[in-house]
């Protein structure tokens, strides 16, 4: 101590605070060190916490049955999706059931509001008044019209008569989640051979920063496409117009925000103008607006062969050819096919059955 103290007379008077203030500096290092090392830690453990503990609860609070070929990795959590469908139907619980079992951060939007005593979601739970707030149906969401009025989204959809829809619905709910980078919306006609179809999709595109990724591009001067608008307008010239084909598509939240400020747009300083509803139909106005605003658009990679999204109604018979084709992810199928009946043994005799 005498010698440390003899050492700090030598200092020049002009310097003699300099050690004091290495020491508080030291100390401020260590203790935000310590802090932000306590935090992470904390943070680590509450997702080793939670790893069991995905909203994987039902309605009486007990633990939620997942199949047992299913296997939870709370990495997934960072691949936000929605499902859009009008309604719950069994074949559409059991594909939710899936990914919230495999961690994937999914919800499904309605265009109704879902109703706890319903059976309609085909897992044999009991009708009931009310659920656990840890339920996973807390993930079964709707937004009212007064707040699509609000925010001046519809028609989003391809049928003019439908003035709002659940991807509506979605698209507002969307609004609000300022946190997220990307989203994935799925129709609910699109089915799987496995979950691990639908997750390593995901996983290929985490890094990926493109602002609309799809399934098909088409350009303007495209007469297949019969959703083009009929009449012209300035806040989307024709020369920007493009569609995107959108059974399961991501999202930017930069798009998303775009998508906000066009709708301001047209309410806020058009309530004179009609516009033509085809200018709101999801897969022309994103496409364009990524147009105008310069963002980016792609298509999935030629290497990912898996996926077959295209438009009909297949039935058992081309189901099957196209999983033995290779493909894994179909759209649309619309009802409970063999993907959501059987399992995947089952499915595996099926395909290997020539009759």
């Amino acid at each position: 101590m005498v010698k440390l103290r003899n050492l700090l007379q030598l200092i020049p008077r002009r310097y003699s605070y300099y050690p004091y203030f290495i020491c508080f500096l030291c100390s401020l290092i260590f203790l935000v060190y310590h802090y932000d090392h306590i935090e992470k830690l904390e943070v680590e453990k509450s997702i080793i916490d939670s790893s069991n503990d995905f909203d994987l609860y039902d309605d009486d609070d007990m633990l939620f049955n997942c199949p047992s070929e299913i296997q939870f990795n709370i990495k997934n959590r960072q691949h936000l999706t929605i499902i859009i469908a009008p309604k719950l139907v069994p074949f559409l619980w059991k594909n939710f059931r899936a990914l919230l079992c495999t961690g994937v951060d999914v919800y499904i939007m309605f265009n109704e509001v879902f109703n706890i005593s319903s059976s309609s979601r085909g897992d044999n739970f009991p009708a009931c008044i009310k659920r656990s707030t840890r339920s996973y149906t807390h993930r079964f969401l709707f937004v009212t019209n007064e707040k699509l009025e609000k925010y001046g989204v519809s028609y989003m959809t391809k049928y003019p008569t439908i003035k709002y829809s659940s991807l509506d619905r979605a698209i507002v709910w969307l609004y609000h989640r300022k946190s997220l980078t990307t989203v994935w919306l799925m129709n609910y006609g699109v089915q799987w051979y496995h979950i691990n179809n639908i997750t390593y999709l995901f996983d290929i595109y985490t890094s990926d920063t493109t602002d609309i990724l799809c399934e098909g591009i088409v350009e303007t001067n495209s007469t297949r496409w019969k959703q083009w608008p009929q009449n012209q307008s300035d806040i989307f010239p024709k020369s920007y117009w493009i569609g995107t084909f959108n059974p399961l598509v991501r999202y930017s939240r930069r798009l998303l925000f775009h998508h906000y400020k066009y709708m301001q747009l047209i309410h806020k300083n058009r309530l004179h103008y009609e516009i033509d509803t085809n200018f709101r139909f999801h897969e022309f106005i994103m496409g364009t607006i990524a147009n105008i605003e310069q963002l980016s658009i792609a298509v999935f990679n030629q290497k990912i062969d898996f996926l077959h999204l295209s438009l009909g109604d297949y039935n058992t018979t081309f189901i099957l050819f196209l999983l033995r084709q290779g493909k894994h992810i179909i759209h649309p199928i619309r009802y409970d096919s063999i993907l959501t009946k059987y399992s995947i043994n089952h499915i595996v005799k099926l395909i290997n059955n020539n009759n």
